[in-house]
């Protein structure tokens, strides 16, 4: 695999176009509808990626628990904290409807280490989007190659 992403959303349809732009850019998009199949792809794939984009509310699925996940609102949050704890460098990009993050939650995200991007779906046309994936990864190679 090269240039490749890990895309976690339940909502594939909203997506698709998201999806169809990145892979324009040049990467290859591994599109996940559950947090189940996330963990197992990552699980099995993490060496080869170049980051993991994922939506913030979603079904917490049988591997979180509700409690973790807050019923669901912050999944997002439990599968970055997975994804840091066995990748740490691994750019990670929170794109979601949220539009009312709480200040804890957005002092987390912008203060976290490096290599942590959240973006609002709402303001972002699909190809504004993949450009600005594409900036941020570039950045984030020429700041802190591997």
């Amino acid at each position: 695999m090269k240039n490749a992403i890990l895309f976690i959303d339940d909502d594939a349809g909203r997506v698709e176009n998201d999806v169809y732009e990145l892979r324009s850019c040049g990467f290859e998009v591994h599109l996940e509808q559950s947090v189940e199949n996330a963990f197992r792809f990552f699980d099995d794939n993490c060496n080869e990626l170049v980051a993991v984009i994922s939506d913030i509310m979603m079904p917490h699925g049988e591997t979180v628990t509700s409690e973790e996940s807050v019923d669901g609102l912050r999944t997002g949050l439990v599968v970055f904290r997975r994804v840091r704890s066995r990748c740490p460098d691994l750019p990670f990009i929170f794109f979601t409807n949220v539009t009312t993050v709480d200040d804890a939650l957005r002092k987390h995200i912008e203060s976290n280490e490096r290599s942590c991007l959240y973006l609002e779906k709402r303001h972002y046309l699909s190809n504004e989007f993949a450009g600005r994936v594409k900036e941020f990864l570039t950045d984030e190679r020429q700041h802190h190659p591997v």
